[in-house]
């Protein structure tokens, strides 16, 4: 398995039989987080889920994108600071109500990881 140091992904395919997390009650359905499949060269959405990343790898960026790059913050401090800039944007939630509601969101961050998507999914829980 060749991985990368950097962001701790692996160019391995991603198993479709991973675990979600992130489950949240939300009407009629119910939202998780999956992790994009495939590798950097091939990714693959899952069927039903939307992805919420930012751009690369084939992947266009996603209006719910964290705009705080783990580059530049440790883990805790982008999903602090992604809560307090999506709490500002009431548009940007009610879009994310109306358009992922009893949807996947799909990121590449592993499933054992704190992940921008949890906090999408709480805020519009």
């Amino acid at each position: 398995m060749v991985g990368c140091a950097r962001w701790g992904r692996s160019r391995r395919p991603v198993s479709g039989s991973e675990p979600v997390v992130g489950d949240f009650a939300a009407g009629e359905g119910r939202r998780r987080r999956v992790r994009v499949q495939g590798d950097l060269y091939h990714p693959v959405v899952p069927p039903g889920a939307v992805y919420v990343g930012r751009q690369g790898f084939g992947l266009r960026r996603s209006p719910w994108a964290n705009p705080f790059s783990l580059r530049k913050h440790d883990r805790a401090e982008a999903l602090r600071l992604y809560r307090q800039w999506l709490v500002g944007q009431p548009a940007l939630v009610d879009r994310a109500r109306r358009e992922l509601t009893g949807k996947q969101l799909a990121c590449w961050c592993r499933v054992e990881d704190a992940c921008h998507a949890d906090v999408l999914a709480e805020i519009i829980g």
